[in-house]
């Protein structure tokens, strides 16, 4: 009997790709190619459900709730030079595609999303849409595409800068119900995002605006985490998978500022080592619930 499957599982494929990345070059070379034997066949299983069962993805994606948070797929794409060195011949085929399938889908978000959306439906998961192609400019230095991925920075930062100012608006005012709390964690994937981006594409960038999107990432993430553990008062549903990236980048993140700024001990250190072991259980424990609810869960 097959599976109903909820597209946000794609938020997991992304948070899973980011943590494969993580542990392979900061904790556990072995432990690293495991998780990304676990991604490969995720992504498998994601491409298969999307090519056999369109009727039902179309279906799930009427909801811009659900569709605001799709492109996460494609964001593993681009971010796949970094998990995927042994298949560097076709690396920028991969991160062309997944770049070129994120924009046509925000094209396509933004006609609907003219015609259909209130401000009710205006989600933190928009950011996805719109700052999500900054994926495309951590790895295009991996595949030569610096100038492309600069361009991209600039134009998903000015996206962050203006969708920020619209989201406190409307959390402010209309703020999510409970099966809608999950989405919050977005909220601090992309200032971590963005600061992933311009490690990569500066090397020798400006400290203080390092320093800058380094603060907003740990803010957003903390305050974004401590909200949640207040409200949200179920243990699992389909969008915990929001959880996992935003965990992962904001980890990744500080350890290379930490690294650019060569601070070697502290309590920053401490903070850091401490982020990597909960981006790691949120994962962990996202996947495990998946698992359980896809077994308990009728065709």
């Amino acid at each position: 009997m097959k599976r109903r499957l909820p597209l946000a599982l794609t938020g997991l494929l992304l948070g899973l790709t980011a943590l494969t990345n993580l542990i392979t070059k900061f904790v556990n070379r072995p432990v690293g190619y495991s998780l990304l034997l676990l991604c490969l066949g995720l992504w498998l299983v994601l491409a298969g459900y999307f090519l056999l069962n369109k009727k039902d993805c179309q279906k799930q994606l009427t909801s811009l709730l659900a569709a605001s948070t799709f492109p996460t797929y494609f964001m593993a794409m681009m971010l796949s030079p970094l998990v995927l060195p042994l298949a560097k011949p076709y690396l920028l085929s991969i991160w062309a595609l997944g770049l070129l399938g994120h924009l046509t889908f925000l094209i396509l978000f933004s006609i609907r999303a003219k015609k259909q959306a209130s401000w009710e439906q205006v989600y933190p998961g928009w950011f996805v849409i719109y700052v999500g192609p900054a994926a495309a400019s951590i790895t295009a230095r991996l595949v030569g595409q610096v100038l492309l991925g600069q361009v991209i920075f600039y134009l998903t930062f000015l996206a962050y800068l203006i969708l920020m100012l619209a989201l406190f608006y409307r959390l402010a005012k209309w703020p999510l119900r409970e099966q809608e709390l999950p989405n919050i964690a977005i909220m601090a994937a992309p200032s971590s995002l963005l600061l992933l981006a311009f490690l990569q594409l500066y090397p020798s960038g400006h400290p203080a605006f390092l320093l800058l999107l380094l603060l907003l990432s740990q803010g957003f993430y903390w305050g974004s985490f401590l909200y949640l553990a207040r409200h949200l008062k179920t243990w699992f549903v389909p969008g915990f998978s929001a959880f996992t990236f935003p965990s992962v980048s904001t980890a990744t993140a500080l350890k290379l500022s930490l690294m650019r700024l060569q601070l070697t001990e502290g309590w920053l250190v401490s903070l850091s080592n401490f982020e990597i072991g909960l981006a790691s259980l949120i994962v962990a424990y996202v996947a495990l619930a998946y698992l359980y609810y896809l077994s308990k869960s009728k065709a």
